[in-house]
């Protein structure tokens, strides 16, 4: 599994544990599978194989001579990419996306002459339909789903228009969605501004009533909402740690902040340029941060953990308020229109020409 889940995660879920350098890892198992006489070695892996992965997939299949197969997750891809080792070995690397959205199938064909031929394949849910499912499993997910149907199916809420949360825009970008839900933060709090990483929000949400399982599928943590006293220079950090990092779940929501940011190139440790941000003037109530002022800042548990590499908020004293989906609930349903409107077309993150 991917070092990126001492910080992925909340790091008090990983408390106590090491995580070996997947590489080193895969060549000691290799060698080991090697000895035993293995003709066939698959490793199945929560590497990723997209740019922000750290390492990403590819990077063990050119390291590490002898895996034939890699059977992927973390970034959630529907891959299948061939990598030639650094001594001519090529690794097929796969992985099937997310949701159940497809089934992935490998074929291994042995060569006469030795070695392997592989191949692969993304089958989609929609064409395994005529499957017939076990009897006694499908009548025992029945009841669940009946249970589940009943509980998640109440509606909570009502949105006036769509906001959107999706993956590529919410790691990306300010999105409408997650500028709702951090003001929705400042107004349960009092705060004088908002952060959450992007990877707390997971969905987009049509307008309409709003059920139980729309609002947990968005949502579906259950955070709790934090409140600390935190310098201007430790929060231009924050804001310049996510924005460095497009396309993970680091990169910030915000609200009560207007964020001019520059564009930037950071290289990885593949040596691959990535494009990112970098702060170039923040306000908060319209005046240049200082850097030893200190903010009211409203966050959740896990970056108040050091989730997602948020290690600068942990040493400040915090009060705990209601979950997230809660106070995004009562938020928008204390609303009109008019001011979910204005905060859905704000500008808070400019780019610098």
């Amino acid at each position: 599994s991917t070092p990126e889940t001492t910080t992925s995660t909340d790091p008090r879920n990983v408390a106590g544990l090491r995580f070996i350098d997947p590489v080193a890892s895969a060549k000691k198992m290799v060698k080991l599978l090697k000895d035993e006489g293995t003709d066939f070695i698959v490793a199945v892996t929560h590497i990723g194989s997209e740019s922000y992965c750290n390492p990403m997939s590819q990077t063990i299949a050119e390291e590490v001579s002898g895996i034939d197969l890699i059977v992927d997750g973390h970034s959630h891809s529907e891959a299948g990419i061939r990598v030639k080792g650094r001594d001519g070995h090529e690794t097929l690397v796969v992985s099937s996306g997310a949701y159940f959205q497809n089934l992935g199938r490998v074929n291994v064909d042995r060569k006469k002459g030795g070695g392997f031929v592989l191949s692969s394949q993304l089958l989609p849910a929609s064409s395994l339909s005529d499957i017939d499912p076990d009897p006694a499993m499908r009548e025992a997910l029945g009841v669940l789903k009946s249970e589940l149907e009943e509980e998640l199916g109440q509606a909570v809420m009502n949105l006036p228009f769509d906001l959107d949360g999706s993956r590529e825009k919410t790691r990306s970008s300010s999105t409408d969605l997650g500028r709702v839900i951090c003001a929705s933060l400042v107004e349960a709090t009092g705060a004088d501004a908002a952060l959450l990483n992007s990877g707390s929000i997971r969905d987009s949400i049509s307008s309409g009533d709003v059920t139980k399982g729309e609002l947990l599928s968005v949502l579906p943590y259950g955070n709790y909402i934090y409140l600390i006293e935190v310098t201007g220079k430790d929060l231009i950090s924050a804001l310049n740690h996510g924005l460095g990092q497009p396309g993970s779940g680091a990169f910030p929501q915000f609200w009560g902040m207007e964020v001019t940011a520059k564009k930037t190139v950071l290289t990885g440790p593949d040596g691959s340029a990535t494009d990112a941000l970098a702060a170039d003037s923040v306000k908060i109530n319209g005046k240049a941060l200082e850097d030893e002022k200190r903010y009211v800042l409203a966050i959740n548990d896990f970056l108040y953990s050091g989730g997602d590499g948020y290690e600068m908020f942990k040493k400040y004293e915090f009060k705990e308020f209601a979950t997230l989906e809660e106070v995004f609930r009562d938020f928008v349903t204390g609303q009109g229109e008019s001011a979910l409107r204005a905060i859905s077309d704000a500008q808070v993150l400019n780019l610098t020409r």
